[in-house]
């Protein structure tokens, strides 16, 4: 009797230790599960603020945080939300009434988003242009780029063509904007095979897809951006006066060549403010390297003030007025070099070729697209102060 009971004892006994095990392990596999979660979303945060864009990129950083976890929650209920995806469409003036007919022709589409500014529409252009450059070797996907109509008129105006479609020539039926996935400066581009519909990538408005940048052909993408016939015969007649000055101011002859270096003094390219010195160093290494360097300063209205006090004139030194975007790109894309501090400076320096001077900053959240650019291409130096 005795010994039965102990038996029931101990089987009671081991049901109860085995009903703890597995509740433990119950418990434990819920932790985990919870914990990869939570992983998982902290790596799709780390990813979307690091690479979708950073803090300097955009003005309004809370309302960045906000959009942010407006894609989170989207993104857990598998699609974008309506409003979300009518705010794209009206940006892209997409009429989903339109009737237009056609095949959905390939298996991943990139639109850019338009810009506010020339800057930033040309950084639109050049993104789309690495883009596609970067892919059209791939046999294993199909894939094409648009530019939003409104960016294509603004860049019509100053190029004599330009080398990507508008959106409008797409049929709205084959753009699920739903399931779009968006690209900011650096988060790779992941095309995808044989789709149900096509893939639709959105670039960020100003994007600039710089890593893509340095393992392009740089001198057949300068093809694309060729400026429009007036543009080119305006900015290359005040070349000609500019040059033309810094050689009799130089040398007292029009004959000895003189190496012009641009310095553009416009919207900066990162939020944080440049050291004077660097400027001045940059001119001291130009001289340095040049017989004879005459630096051009363009400074705009709000910004002559300061260009007259820090930089005085003197035979190597010219301050001259900014014209208007347009006009002032022109002209950069004739200098032989470079001081970077604008947008438009950077832009034109990338495709100018000329030997270009970037301020290096050793902070990573001050971090600067131009730097990574200098490190991996010839003629770009990265200057301390």
């Amino acid at each position: 009797m005795q010994s039965q009971f102990s038996t029931n004892w101990c089987s009671k006994l081991f049901c109860r230790l085995e009903e703890i095990e597995i509740r433990t392990r119950m418990r434990n596999s819920g932790r985990i599960k919870c914990l990869i979660l939570s992983l998982s979303l902290l790596a799709f945060i780390y990813l979307l603020v690091f690479n979708f864009s950073t803090p300097a990129d955009h003005k309004e950083f809370q309302e960045y945080l906000m959009k942010l976890r407006k894609i989170s929650d989207n993104l857990a209920k598998n699609g974008w939300d309506e409003m979300i995806s009518d705010r794209w469409k009206k940006h892209l003036e997409i009429d989903d009434h339109a009737t237009m007919e056609g095949e959905c022709k390939f298996e991943n589409v990139v639109i850019a988003l338009p810009g506010e500014s020339l800057e930033e529409n040309l950084w639109e252009y050049l993104s789309l242009l690495v883009i596609r450059n970067q892919w059209k070797s791939e046999k294993d996907y199909t894939l094409q780029v648009f530019l939003a109509p409104k960016t294509y008129r603004e860049l019509s105006k100053i190029l004599d063509r330009v080398h990507v479609n508008s959106i409008e020539t797409y049929p709205p039926k084959c753009l699920d904007f739903r399931h779009a996935k968006i690209l900011g400066h650096v988060n790779p581009l992941e095309p995808v095979r044989i789709p149900s519909s096509p893939q639709l990538f959105i670039v960020e408005k100003g994007g600039k897809r710089y890593k893509d940048l340095v393992k392009t052909d740089l001198n057949a993408l300068r093809k694309s951006f060729i400026l429009n016939r007036e543009l080119v015969e305006k900015s290359q007649s005040r070349m000609l006066e500019l040059r033309s000055t810094f050689q009799k101011n130089i040398s007292g002859s029009t004959k000895e060549n003189v190496f012009i270096v641009a310095l553009h003094f416009g919207l900066s390219r990162v939020d944080v403010g440049v050291p004077q010195d660097f400027y001045k160093s940059s001119i001291k290494a130009a001289s340095h390297l040049h017989k004879k360097v005459g630096v051009l300063l363009i400074c705009p209205d709000d910004k002559l003030k300061f260009c007259k006090e820090e930089f005085p004139e003197d035979k190597n030194l010219k301050i001259i007025p900014a014209s208007g975007d347009s006009e002032d790109f022109a002209l950069l894309n004739l200098c032989d070099g470079n001081i970077l501090h604008s947008n438009l400076g950077f832009l034109a320096a990338i495709l100018n070729g000329g030997e270009t001077s970037v301020f290096y900053r050793t902070s990573a959240k001050d971090y600067d697209p131009a730097i990574f650019v200098a490190k991996k291409k010839r003629k770009w130096f990265l200057v301390k102060k």
